[in-house]
């Protein structure tokens, strides 16, 4: 939530009427850092869930053998070692969603109208590439969210709002499509957040869309 506040401060004050013309390159490398702490930390989780089963991955069980006595302690291979715990999956694949959409809140356009116009050829930007392989990413996290979580019901009302604001870009794509030409990445992309958000129509309140 930080990040995101951060990310909310860079994106008015460039509207601002006296500071908007201001350089904002530093908050976005800082805030760039910030995001690469994020993915760091997420992909020591990824290695290590037992941050959030709350055993350590090398930790060991019980397991009864032939004429072992009750109380032996053979090493077994624990079930939620590698990641295997249900809700440590489930909480890595949201972050993972959410680390790609901060980016895309970052690098991004926030008004859809806007971003078609393209006033300011954003689409020829560094900015816009970076914006699109995140957006791209997001949506491919979201396979393995409806894989775990078929309702999304993790975040019941937060996912919805990160779901939509990572979605945008897929309308400039749509849009441009007759130009550029059929893309499988992006196809596959639009398919996963087509899912997605008919499960949020049907399980999630929309109220924030109104």
């Amino acid at each position: 939530m930080a990040i995101l506040g951060d990310i909310i401060e860079v994106h008015h004050r460039r509207r601002h009427p006296r500071l908007g013309a201001q350089e904002d390159s530093r908050s976005i490398e800082s805030i760039q850092n910030l995001l690469d702490s994020y993915e760091l930390s997420l992909n020591t989780l990824t290695i290590s869930p037992g941050a959030i089963t709350g055993r350590s991955p090398s930790r060991t069980h019980r397991c009864a053998t032939p004429g072992s006595p009750a109380h032996s302690e053979d090493v077994c291979a624990s079930p939620d070692s590698a990641g295997g715990h249900p809700r440590a999956q489930l909480v890595i694949a949201y972050s993972t969603h959410i680390l790609h959409v901060l980016h895309v809140l970052l690098y991004g356009k926030w008004d859809a109208i806007a971003m078609l116009e393209d006033d300011d050829d954003w689409i020829t930007s560094k900015r816009f590439t970076q914006c699109t392989s995140h957006a791209i990413a997001a949506s491919q996290s979201l396979s393995t969210i409806l894989a775990i979580d078929p309702e999304l019901a993790f975040m019941s009302y937060l996912f919805g709002i990160y779901l939509l604001q990572g979605s945008f870009i897929f309308l400039l794509f749509a849009d441009r499509l007759p130009q550029l030409g059929p893309n499988e990445s992006v196809q596959q992309a639009c398919e996963n957040i087509i899912r997605a958000h008919e499960v949020c129509v049907v399980t999630l309140s929309t109220e924030f869309q109104v």
